[in-house]
């Protein structure tokens, strides 16, 4: 950016080429600056992406100012017609309507109406004419005589150095930071087993191992997500072609199956933590080196899994040795099996029936998980070894980011037509009090508050305060520091040239830092950065003058654009009542559990026998409410009681669990990943009259939650409507870890005279996948108590000042 400036902070006549440049009229170092600002990415895939959706967004406004002067060449002017005026009104209202309707991404909105109002404003005036726009179709054209033409020059050069800007000193590929982030989550994975597969095979289990396994599952769980976004922007490092576009695929694949594996790790060291009884322990032992040898050909599988990652497939000779590796593994996994099931009749020859089915879980429910492990990654390898430049179909292709198609898509959605409303309410407003003026403050026939209203605009309007109080942050210190500090420079000697060179420098270098590191200021140091810089570009070393009434014009519609913004925010909260962050929250929180809520519904329920995978959607909402939670505790509440912030947070951690825990419900549910309930475990739901009760049990809970989490919607000093339901303190009593009914003693009974399973994955073992789904069954229970005493037991307490 400072290189691009340059030119325009050189005194006139210092450099002829630089002059010739100023003069053609397409070179602007500030329109620059802020394609830059808004549009630089943490890789090339983020920038190019932005970039591409800002030189879209330009595109638009070009080719309707082109069509609008296609049709009235000369503008509005003292001698034309009435129906010019009108005609360029409505066009100009039609554009506007149809860029903010229709699906496109924020950053296409803002570059097409920040850069369309201008000309709008310049066609109705009458004071002037064309303001130089010469429409291709007219035979004057000429691209050095065209403003739009030279706009777009500026926009190719705009769009090269957020480019180079990416490229140097040397480029961040998100595909390389998605296969470091696949590296060090496979290397996290395994430590994390092999430190369960210790700790649960220790004759004494060390309490501090078992705190160090907690650590690395968060530090497991911390790697997990945020990697689809980088896959589809990586599209623009390699436009899904050639080598890139198969590790594209193949890190994708990794991806999913990572997933599911973290959630049956995580799930099953939950269920059984505190499950280590002298039975686990001793049964666990004996099978130990069967399960270190599975751990082994899972970590062989894995690596071949990131070899593909980095070249793409695999060449003919590791397909042939991850062929072998597959082999081994199955003949391993029958070796655990069979040892698992010999060891395990052993230590159930002696006492009750009950007594022993819940002793010896732990290593059951781990069982479970090492077998379905397994299988996903036998999945994973099989689909790699047959994945190749010869045959893509194996492997399912990466969700890309929505094309053409995309924008007509969902376009009677609620959420969005209220979102397009408030955008075009905002940018109409602007426009009109543009046109108008007010006083002496602003002036009229002025679309300088329009084009800031289009910066300004955001996905959610939150807390609308708060976020244009950042806004005003930014503004002030972009207009009237870089104004103060540009008064520094006192002539055009060499070295007053260096100091305002270094100047914009390190003005820049500080916002964007602020801006890609803090999460609270990271408006102001955008805004800062795009406002200094035009800033400091209108500072003339030959001219003394601090310009104190240009300043405080800028200043005047800044702080315009900013206060139309947020009363068109507070009006938008206060008609839909879900402006709020913390309304935004709850809704989020609430859309999670019904969520989670049908999702229970059909995985325990016999007669359902397929159903809906709804973990990505679940999470979806859960990130939702964890980031309008977090801007909610700082927004101001006026009226309101306080925001319930570590309440909120330590619930929704509860809530994220129970959604782990569903996730790999759904793998116990459909064992075979054919979206099919497992034929015996319908068989048990149908005919164990003890589940029945349960599960039934179960969903009521789960409604009673739903019932309590209503209380961060509840924002007065009165008590909370539902203390008062005779439900929210009733005890259900459940025993989903139990044996209670005959079929169930029955079922085990069964089960445990099995000495061997030929060529059948051991979780499809009777005892093996009923302890899974007892233990997730009860952990589930037991977060949704969690979840219940967390609010009771808070609710009544002030929030810390």
């Amino acid at each position: 950016m400072t290189l691009c400036a340059i030119p325009v902070m050189l005194p006139p006549g210092s450099s002829a080429f630089a002059d010739r440049v100023l003069r053609m009229g397409f070179y602007n170092a500030s329109g620059i600056g802020s394609f830059v600002v808004f549009n630089l990415g943490r890789t090339f895939g983020e920038a190019f992406e932005s970039a591409k959706s800002g030189a879209r967004g330009t595109l638009f406004a070009a080719l309707s100012v082109w069509l609008l002067y296609t049709v009235f060449p000369d503008g509005v002017g003292p001698d034309t017609p009435p129906y010019v005026f009108w005609g360029g009104l409505a066009w100009g209202t039609l554009y506007v309507i149809v860029v903010m309707f229709l699906k496109l991404n924020l950053t296409t909105q803002i570059f097409a109406c920040m850069n369309f109002g201008g000309y709008w404003i310049t066609f109705l005036r009458e004071s002037v004419v064309s303001d130089g726009v010469v429409s291709p179709f007219n035979k004057e054209y000429g691209p050095l005589q065209d403003s739009v033409s030279k706009m777009l020059m500026a926009l190719i050069l705009e769009f090269l150095v957020v480019i180079i800007a990416n490229l140097l000193p040397y480029p961040v590929w998100s595909l390389e930071l998605v296969e470091e982030r696949a590296m060090a989550r496979s290397m996290e994975f395994m430590k994390v087993f092999r430190r369960m597969i210790e700790f649960y095979a220790a004759e004494k289990p060390n309490k501090y191992d078992k705190d160090q396994v907690i650590r690395n599952m968060h530090t497991l769980k911390a790697r997990t997500g945020l990697t689809k976004k980088l896959l589809a922007v990586s599209f623009w490092e390699n436009f899904g072609m050639g080598r890139g576009g198969l590790r594209r695929r193949v890190l994708n694949s990794i991806d999913d199956t990572m997933a599911k594996l973290f959630s049956l790790l995580y799930n099953a060291w939950t269920s059984t933590e505190d499950e280590t009884s002298a039975a686990n322990s001793e049964l666990m032992s004996k099978i130990k080196p069967q399960f270190v040898k599975c751990l082994i050909d899972l970590e062989v599988i894995l690596n071949f899994a990131m070899e593909a990652s980095r070249d793409g497939e695999l060449s003919e000779i590791e397909k042939y040795a991850l062929e072998k590796a597959l082999a081994a593994m199955k003949s391993n996994e029958q070796e655990l099996s069979n040892a698992f099931l010999k060891a395990r009749k052993e230590a159930t020859k002696k006492g009750e029936l009950e007594d022993t089915f819940t002793a010896i879980r732990s290593v059951e429910v781990l069982a479970f998980t090492v077998s379905q492990i397994l299988h996903e990654m036998r999945i994973l390898a099989e689909k790699l070894t047959k994945f190749g430049k010869k045959d893509e179909s194996s492997i399912a292709p990466v969700e890309e980011i929505s094309g053409f198609a995309g924008v007509f898509n969902n376009l009677h959605d609620k959420d969005h037509l209220l979102k397009a409303s408030r955008y075009f309410m905002a940018y109409m407003m602007c426009i009109y009090i543009g046109w108008f003026g007010f006083r002496d403050v602003l002036k009229n026939r002025d679309a300088g508050l329009a084009g800031l209203a289009a910066l300004l605009l955001s996905e959610s309007m939150g807390s609308a305060v708060l976020k244009d109080m950042s806004r005003i942050q930014g503004l002030v210190i972009g207009t009237v520091m870089c104004r103060i500090l540009g008064s520094l420079i006192l002539g055009c000697e060499w070295y007053w040239v260096a100091a305002h060179i270094l100047l914009h420098f390190f003005w820049v270098f500080g916002c964007l830092f602020v801006m890609h590191h803090s999460k609270a200021f990271s408006t102001a140091g955008c805004l800062g950065a795009a406002l200094g810089t035009a800033t400091l570009l209108s500072v003339k070393c030959s001219e003394n003058d601090i310009a104190k009434s240009a300043t405080f014009d800028s200043l005047a519609t800044n702080c315009a654009a900013v206060i139309i913004s947020m009363l068109v925010d507070l009006s938008f909260s206060c008609c839909t009542g879900k402006g709020r962050a913390s309304d935004q929250a709850c809704i989020a929180l609430d859309a999670a559990w019904t969520s989670m809520s049908s999702s229970l519904q059909e995985l325990l329920d016999p007669t359902e026998p397929k159903f809906t995978s709804r973990h990505v959607e679940i999470m979806g909402h859960l990130q939702t409410a964890k980031a309008m939670g977090a801007e909610a505790a700082v927004e101001p509440r006026f009226w309101r009681v306080d925001w319930q912030a570590s309440l909120f947070d330590r619930v929704l951690s509860e809530v994220e669990h129970l959604s782990t825990v569903l996730h790999v419900l759904e793998q116990c549910t459909d064992i075979d990943g054919n979206n099919d309930m497992d034929a015996w475990l319908v068989s048990v739901l149908t005919r164990s009259s003890h589940l029945q009760t349960q599960v039934r049990h179960a969903k009521e809970k789960m409604e009673v939650v739903g019932k309590l989490l209503k209380i961060f919607a509840h924002e007065t000093a009165e008590r909370f409507p539902g203390f008062g339901e005779s439900t929210i303190n009733y005890e259900f009593n459940l025993q989903l870890g139990k044996l209670a009914d005959g079929y169930l003693e029955d079922e085990v009974g069964e089960a445990l005279k099995i000495e061997k399973l030929d060529n059948i994955k051991l979780s499809k073992d009777k005892l093996v996948h009923l302890s899974m789904v007892l233990a997730s069954c009860d952990r589930a229970q037991a977060l949704l108590r969690n979840i219940q005493h967390l609010i009771l037991q808070h609710s009544w307490k002030p929030e810390a000042q």
